[in-house]
């Protein structure tokens, strides 16, 4: 069975999580946190208790680990469970001036090749998808699968400033200036941001439901405000050649695509472009989602990686 290296660290706390399947044996799933190192900064990983082959998730831009939260009762019954906070989000350490897309992909890298024993599968959101398919790329001798969800296009990437997220991404980075330590009260601001629709600028709350959108304010109270800077500036994909570290994937990949007209980030060509330049790449589209998938269709998006790690 393949088990996770991890450093003893004074810091380290237990999480608990109650899988309704093991409630039923009298088990909890239990989350460990630890502090460890990669690429000479600070990060914080927590991992489940359960046996099994290792699944790293990695979030989207904005986010933190526990992001997929949602999915953890299914996916914890065969597999060890990895959630890491990239640097500047969560409990991980601020890097100010140092948020590429290559900057959190180095770190992944050095958590696998450094912490982590055997084979890895990687689900990735967002930024953790492109962060995945820059590790797969890395690691072919490590990484058995990577499950991309709702991965940013590559026209996207190269200009945010004409993507509908430019709006959103603007007036968060604003919330996130006022350092504000109430989740509550960055709940409110969250929820009055305008953001543009069809018919004209729409409240945010309108949009999300309240539950979705306290957790992303529970995130922002804990992000570096400095990791919007090459993301709103056109820098993040600097270092980061989409089309080439696509190619040099040769593990199996599943591309979860959402929904553009529900938020979705990858049209449908470039998503099928993507898959075509890897060894073993497929699409699947999943209607009525956009791009928080994992949140808006998660049973839909666990029975899809469910099959996806046991053809594995």
């Amino acid at each position: 069975m393949d088990r996770t290296r991890l450093p003893d660290h004074n810091g380290c706390r237990a999480s608990l999580y109650v899988d309704p399947c093991r409630r039923r044996e009298g088990k909890a799933t239990v989350f460990q946190s630890h502090s460890l190192h990669a690429e000479g900064i600070r990060l914080l990983l927590e991992s489940s208790d359960t046996p099994g082959p290792s699944l790293l998730c990695l979030h989207g831009v904005l986010r933190a680990g526990r992001d997929f939260a949602p999915l953890w009762g299914h996916l914890a019954r065969r597999w060890q469970l990895h959630a890491l906070d990239q640097r500047g989000h969560g409990g991980s350490e601020w890097t100010p001036g140092r948020y590429l897309i290559a900057d959190f992909t180095a770190d992944a890298i050095a958590l696998v090749r450094d912490h982590l024993e055997g084979d890895v599968v990687i689900l990735g959101h967002s930024l953790g998808a492109l962060v995945a398919i820059g590790v797969a790329a890395a690691l072919p001798g490590r990484i058995k699968g990577i499950v991309l969800e709702d991965p940013p296009s590559p026209t996207l990437l190269a200009d945010v400033h004409s993507s509908s997220w430019n709006a959103i991404w603007t007036g968060m980075e604003a919330i996130t200036r006022l350092r504000l330590r109430e989740t509550s009260i960055i709940l409110r601001h969250l929820s009055e941001m305008r953001v543009p629709a069809v018919g004209g600028p729409i409240r945010l709350g309108d949009l999300r439901d309240a539950t979705s959108l306290r957790f992303s304010a529970r995130c922002l109270r804990d992000l570096d405000p400095e990791v919007f800077e090459p993301l709103l500036a056109n820098r993040w994909p600097e270092g980061y050649d989409i089309s080439t570290l696509c190619s040099g994937v040769r593990c199996p990949a599943l591309i979860l695509r959402g929904d553009p007209a529900l938020g979705g980030m990858l049209r449908r060509d470039e998503a099928l472009a993507m898959a075509a330049r890897m060894a073993d790449g497929v699409v699947v589209d999943v209607p009525g989602a956009g791009h928080l998938i994992h949140w808006t269709s998660a049973e839909t998006m666990a029975r899809l990686v469910l099959g996806f790690l046991e053809s594995l």
